[in-house]
Order: structure tokens, then C-alpha cells, then sequence
């Protein structure tokens, strides 16, 4: 836990000592307030950015545009920084990666942000990027300016046509008739001047809604009140006109025409004039506010802050590690974890015999590994028997006769006479441990029988080295088709009798569980001074939990550094449902190199 956490935090230490330091600068302008109150035609032919919104500006102050105009400006090619970049492209690349651009909700103040591993370079960009920002936005207003003024001048074209055509048309009629008309079409008597009332005001409505038209959809109020007054003047005016001659009529009709293109092209005359003027303002409507400064502190990285959530991810690392290897790593680790985990008292730590084995060929035993032992037995059906002459006198033979003088001490009112050792799970050296009890059991003259109970993996006679067939096993004395005797295999020792098992049975749990096994424990407990059990594991299968309510004393053995807690835990608690004579646990497969204690290991100087 403390390395996780020393590690996280010297880790984030490095970085912000190598880290290369970033530096900020701000500039901020302020952009044009969009002017809605301006009459129709402007709004009409407004074609600038001044009345664009500010997220507009935002996208133009990001654009590869100004960002090659700042380069270029500056000549970054030659910097440090961007010394490396192939061409303006790739440096404007970059600068747009460390340009940022934000503007408070509600103004029309924009912020440059602008970052650079040099804090002077950095206030340059920031002030170069605003300068490039009005640049563009003024070469805009001029690029919407000159396409105003060729819009202007071709309205006015076409317009100058008609109204040279009408006024020739109007000086035509009016030889033709004979009458002299005043200016904006008044005749003489007072039913010509309220026609010619009628035809200003219906000029004057038409202008209106044709103005109103571009700014309004046909359906907006104000725009339909002015198409209703001109139309009722229209009707008024066409009333009043066929109440008059026909020749009157077409002049007034005429008149009013050139009036009104009259009227257009003097508007389209002042726009034009407005125009011509624009296109030679150099002024964009944008202002800078603030100009950068070089910063006094880098903006990254910030040490303090770093090295803090370093600490912080640390330790959320190094509890999440120790979660991690108590949760899935909890393998028990030696006797005192043992007995506080289990309660018990630890009959037995039996040593790894394959480090004995090396430890002994390394003190010079003439007898290899492989070779063959003194009973005629192949040393590969013997592995981890003390009787394999590698073995002999070693503190691994040593543990089980401490086993067996444990067990003889553990019920000093009631003799031990049926015992089994039981594990957790398979490959934790209960058959070993077993076999070994009974080899060291009958080296002390008493007559002991070591029986197969594993129904649904037997392992005794192979490790024995007995061949057995189908028709031998302690499932034959369950169901009464054989007797204990027929069984019965020599074992390497005088004294050893052993029960092997070559079938494996569908039922195994109800065989250790019918009443005829008692009877066959007694049959045995009258033979035998001791009758060992080999069972199958606890947590699989029920077989095992079984058998030991039957037997006078059971063991528990946990593999050192490969039995998991929980598991030891659920066995116990197994044990314990079905009140099964449990007398203590076995550590084993233990590397004795990391004991002390262990007097004579290393020399082999233990004796018979």
C-alpha cells in the first residue's frame, strides 16, 4: 500500500519537475452593437458582419484565416516553438490548438486566451491574434460594401431606364392632349386635385408596403394594415379616375408611375453614395478593450494542484491494491494466521518435500530423486512419502511423527483409533498427509489400515503403486459383495494395511451416509489399532463432511500461501454444521526456509 502510494506521488513529483511550463495571456476586444433600428433598404442590403451574432465572431476568431494571419505576422516559422512546423499552415494548426475564445453570457466583449511555452510570445499571440481578428472582420465589411455598391448601381441602371422611358411617355402624352399638367400630376379644377391627392398618397403606401415586404413576412400586422389602406386607396383612386376622361385618366396613371420611380431612385442614389464611403472607412466597429500582458505564473503545470491529486490517486490506489490483495489474495500465510483464522491448534506444519529434496542433494545424498527406493517401489508412483530414501531423516518425516504425537495428546479421555485429514479443496496434500500418517502410524509396531474414501477420485493406489481392478474398493463392503479381508492390499511397510478403491460410484454421499458403514467401522476399529481415511475435498462435494461424523477425530490441512481464507472460512463452517470431531489443522507445503526454528534443517541431522 505505502509503495502504491509512494509510487503515485514520486510519479507526479517527476512530471511536474520535467514538465515543460506553459504560459497564458488574454486579450480582450469589444465587438459592435448590431444597430436593428436603421430603415428597411439598410436592413435590406446590410450584407457586413456588424449585426452578426456573437457566436459568428467567435467562429471567425477561430478560423484558419486569422490563425495564418498571426503567423505570418509574427514570423513563427522562426521561433523556437514552431521552428519545427513544415510551413504557416502547420503553425496555424498549432496555434489553434492553444487558442481558446470566450465571451460572458449577455456582452459583446470577446476574450483571447492564448498559450505558449514562452510567457512574452504568449502576450504577442494574444494581442497579434486580436489585431488579425479586426483585420479579417474589416476585410469583410469592405468585400460587403463593394458587393452593395455593384447591387446599387444595377438597381439603379434598370431604374434610370424606366424612368427615362416613363418621363418621355409622359411628355408625349401630354403634347398629344393639349393640357398643360402641374408637377406631381394637379389639374386645374378640384376633381383633378383630389385624384391627384389620391395618387400621392397611393405612391406613398406602395413605397411603405414594398419597404415593409422586406423586413416582414405577409402575414405581420403592421404590414397588412398598409396593404389594406393602399388597396382601399387603389380602389378609390380607379373609382375616381373612370369618372374622368380617358386621356385624363392614362396621364395620372403615368404620372404617378415616373413619381414613384422617382422617389426609388433617389433613395438608391443616397445608398449608393453611403456605400462608396464604406468601402473606404477603415474602421471594422471592433475595439480592443485590453491589451496581454505577460503572465507573472505558468499556466501549466500547476505543481501544487498536480502533486495534491497525485497524493489523492495514490491513495485511492494503494486501498483499492489492498481491497484487491486481501479480497483476492487472502491466501493464509502461516501458523499464527492459522489459529487466529481457524481457532485451532495446529496439529502439524509440514514442510514442502520437494525442497527438502533439493536441500538434500545439495548436501551430497548419494541417492538421486529419481531413483529407486529401498522397498522396490518406482520413485514416481512415491512422490512425498518419507519413505523415498531422499526423505529419510529429514524434518519433512520429522513433521508427522510430530503429527502423530499431537494426535495421540488431542483425546487423552478417549483414544483416536479412526481419523481422516480433510482440505478444502483438491491439491492441498490430504492424500499425502493421510498416506504419511499411516506409514508413520505403523513404523511404531501398530497395525494400521489406510482406506480409499475418496468414491470419486481415488489416488491411494496409484501412489502406492498397486494395480487394482474394477471389483475392489470400500463401495464392495458397503454393499455387502464383498468382505473387508478380499480387499485388503500389503502396504510398503509391515505393518500397513491399505484399502485401495478402483471404482467410482454414482452415489457416493449416500454410501458414506447408510448405516452399513458403522458397522464396517467397527469391524475395522476391532482389527486395526488405527484405521486412516483418505476422503474427497469439503467445499466440491459432501462426501467428506459425511465421513466425519463417523470417524473419532478429523484434521484439517490448509496449503501455506495457497488455501484462500474464505475457504478455509466455509470449510470450517461445514465442519462444524454436521458437529464433526474436528481436533485441529495442518499447515502444509511449507517452505521451511523461511522458519528460524527449525533446528537441524539445513544439516539433516535428524535420526530414526
Amino acid at each position: 500500500m505505502l509503495l502504491v502510494l509512494l509510487a503515485v506521488a514520486l510519479s507526479a513529483l517527476a512530471y511536474v519537475e520535467t514538465a515543460v511550463p506553459m504560459w497564458q495571456s488574454t486579450a480582450t476586444v469589444k465587438l459592435p452593437v448590431a444597430d436593428t433600428t436603421g430603415d428597411p433598404m439598410e436592413q435590406l442590403l446590410q450584407m457586413n458582419s456588424a449585426n452578426d451574432p456573437v457566436e459568428t465572431y467567435m467562429e471567425v476568431a477561430k478560423s484558419l484565416n486569422v490563425a495564418l494571419r498571426v503567423a505570418r505576422d509574427l514570423d513563427l516559422t522562426n521561433t523556437a516553438q514552431f521552428g519545427g512546423a513544415k510551413d504557416l499552415t502547420a503553425v496555424a494548426g498549432a496555434l489553434i490548438n492553444s487558442f481558446s475564445v470566450t465571451t460572458v453570457e449577455g456582452s459583446n466583449i470577446l476574450s483571447f486566451r492564448v498559450q505558449a511555452s514562452d510567457r512574452r510570445l504568449a502576450a504577442r499571440l494574444a494581442n497579434a491574434w486580436a489585431q488579425a481578428f479586426i483585420d479579417v472582420n474589416l476585410d469583410f465589411n469592405r468585400t460587403g460594401a463593394d458587393s452593395r455598391r455593384n447591387f446599387i448601381e444595377s438597381q439603379m441602371a434598370a431604374l434610370k431606364v424606366t424612368l427615362t422611358n416613363g418621363e418621355e411617355a409622359l411628355t408625349k402624352l401630354a403634347q398629344h392632349q393639349g393640357v398643360l399638367h402641374q408637377a406631381g400630376g394637379e389639374t386645374q379644377d378640384q376633381g383633378e386635385s383630389l385624384i391627384a391627392e389620391l395618387q400621392m398618397k397611393a405612391e406613398d403606401l406602395e413605397i411603405e408596403r414594398s419597404t415593409l415586404a422586406t423586413r416582414y413576412s405577409p402575414n405581420n400586422p403592421r404590414y397588412k394594415e398598409v396593404d389594406a389602406e393602399y388597396r382601399e386607396a387603389e380602389r378609390e383612386l380607379q373609382r375616381r379616375m373612370l369618372q374622368m376622361p380617358t386621356q385624363e385618366m392614362d396621364y395620372s396613371r403615368l404620372a404617378r408611375e415616373v413619381k414613384a420611380n422617382e422617389a426609388m431612385y433617389d433613395l438608391l442614389l443616397e445608398k449608393d453614395q453611403e456605400t462608396r464611403i464604406s468601402e473606404n472607412v477603415d474602421d471594422s466597429g471592433i475595439v480592443v478593450v485590453d491589451t496581454a500582458l505577460p503572465a507573472n505564473t505558468p499556466f501549466s503545470p500547476q505543481k501544487k494542484r498536480i502533486v495534491l491529486l497525485g497524493l489523492l490517486v495514490g491513495l485511492l490506489l494503494s486501498f483499492s491494491a489492498a481491497w484487491s490483495l486481501e479480497r483476492w489474495l487472502d491466501q493464509v500465510g502461516g501458523e499464527a494466521e492459522l489459529f487466529r483464522l481457524s481457532g485451532l491448534p495446529a496439529l502439524a506444519m509440514i514442510p514442502n518435500w520437494r525442497y527438502e529434496l533439493k536441500s538434500t542433494q545439495a548436501a551430497g545424498a548419494k541417492q538421486k530423486a529419481g531413483g529407486p527406493s529401498e522397498e522396490g517401489l518406482p520413485q514416481q508412483e512415491m512422490e512425498g512419502l518419507i519413505i523415498m530414501p531422499s526423505l529419510k531423516n529429514t524434518y519433512y518425516s520429522e513433521s508427522f511423527k510430530m503429527l502423530r504425537t499431537n494426535l495421540a495428546f488431542s483425546q487423552v479421555d478417549r483414544p483416536i483409533k479412526t481419523f481422516c485429514v480433510l482440505s478444502a479443496n483438491a491439491s492441498e496434500g490430504k492424500t499425502t498427509i493421510n498416506s504419511n500418517l499411516a506409514l508413520t502410524l505403523a513404523a511404531t509396531g501398530k497395525k494400521v489400515l489406510l482406506v480409499d474414501g475418496d468414491l470419486r477420485k481415488p489416488r491411494l493406489h496409484k501412489l502406492f503403486g498397486l494395480k487394482v481392478g474394477s471389483d475392489v474398493g470400500l463401495p464392495f463392503l458397503l454393499n455387502g459383495q464383498a468382505t473387508l479381508e478380499s480387499q485388503l492390499r500389503q502396504g510398503p511397510v509391515p505393518e500397513l494395511s491399505i484399502l485401495p478403491c478402483g471404482v467410482i460410484v454414482p452415489n457416493p454421499s449416500e454410501l458414506m451416509a447408510s448405516a452399513i458403514l458403522e458397522k464396517i467401522l467397527q469391524t475395522m476399529r476391532e482389527r486395526f489399532d488405527y484405521v486412516i481415511f483418505d476422503a474427497a475435498p469439503i467445499l466440491p462435494v459432501t462426501d467428506g463432511v459425511v465421513l466425519a461424523t463417523r470417524l473419532d477425530g478429523v484434521a484439517l490441512v490448509v496449503k501455506h500461501e495457497g488455501t484462500r481464507r474464505l475457504e478455509l472460512r466455509v470449510a470450517l463452517e461445514h465442519l462444524a454444521s454436521a458437529k464433526a470431531p474436528v481436533l485441529g489443522t495442518i499447515l502444509n507445503s511449507v517452505d521451511m526456509r523461511k522458519y528460524s526454528y527449525t533446528y537441524g534443517y539445513k544439516s539433516q541431522s535428524y535420526g530414526d
